[in-house]
């Protein structure tokens, strides 16, 4: 693999000096996509242009290269990982729980638990929003947009304590966010048995 990198580091140095007017993210899919016509199933440059083409905001593009190194087998962990968040950011939550729910070398510590358990939230299931916005929250206690999502997920469930708990956690990481304190109301008026609001 370090060959690989150095030779592909050699031809993008090389494209680079002799295309002085290009830009690096030009040159460096340029390079790719060549290398790729020469051997179709190169993992390392597949997986090395997705990044460059993530780094560039050229999600389809990028989803169409890892689409195809997942299918390719065996199952790459860097490249389902970035595949879930290119879903996400394209708003394909059920891509995302499809590739991600159940996949056993998802770790309790991934953020990527945060994009199953906001995909989940988008879906209306919010038991599973609730089991992957816990992993999440436990192991990045300072995002408060996670104990928001938790404090919501809670809430669909009517489980107002819980939900009163999760936006209080989110509201003492960020105090200035006024709508944290208007979930916090609506939370503590299910508690007190407000009626209106059901």
């Amino acid at each position: 693999m370090l060959i690989k990198k150095v030779i592909l580091g050699f031809k993008i140095i090389a494209r680079l000096i002799t295309h002085s007017n290009s830009s690096y993210s030009s040159i460096v899919e340029k390079v790719c996509l060549e290398q790729l016509e020469v051997k179709p199933d190169d993992r390392f440059i597949k997986w090395f242009l997705s990044n460059q083409y993530v780094n560039s905001k050229k999600l389809d593009e990028a989803q169409i290269l890892l689409e195809s190194l997942v299918s390719q087998g065996p199952v790459d962990r860097a490249a389902i990982l970035l595949l879930s968040r290119i879903y996400f950011k394209s708003q394909q939550y059920k891509n995302v729980i499809e590739i991600l729910d159940g996949y056993d070398e998802l770790r309790d510590s991934d953020p990527h638990n945060y994009y199953l358990g906001y995909s989940f939230i988008e879906l209306k299931k919010f038991g599973d929003a609730i089991k992957y916005l816990g992993k999440y929250v436990k192991h990045h206690p300072k995002d408060y947009v996670g104990f928001v999502r938790l404090g919501y997920a809670y809430y669909m469930k009517k489980m107002y304590g819980l939900s009163l708990e999760a936006y209080r956690k989110a509201e003492e990481l960020n105090p200035a966010e006024q709508e944290i304190r208007k979930s916090i109301e609506l939370c503590t008026d299910m508690l007190n048995g407000d009626q209106t609001l059901q």
